[in-house]
């Protein structure tokens, strides 16, 4: 699993601490050519469709899991 942020969101830091055994990367919110580390993950979210952050993605980067996966409510549910 990997816990996916975007840069300067408090929401995401806050999961992030609170779920240290996550792998966690944040994404800028603007990616230069030189994050080739990045590149995979931001080709997933555009396929993906995902608009809001943080999210969990799986080890494949090929589908979302719920936040139950880790005992959490959706931080993005309204």
């Amino acid at each position: 699993m990997l816990l996916v942020g975007l840069q300067n969101c408090a929401g995401c830091r806050e999961m992030h601490e609170k779920h240290p055994e996550l792998s966690y990367i944040e994404i800028p919110r603007r990616v230069e050519f030189a994050d080739r580390d990045i590149y995979p993950i931001k080709i997933a979210i555009g396929r993906l469709g995902i608009k809001e952050f943080p999210v969990i993605l799986n080890d494949s980067l090929t589908s979302v899991l719920p936040f139950s996966t880790i005992g959490e409510k959706d931080p993005n549910e309204k």
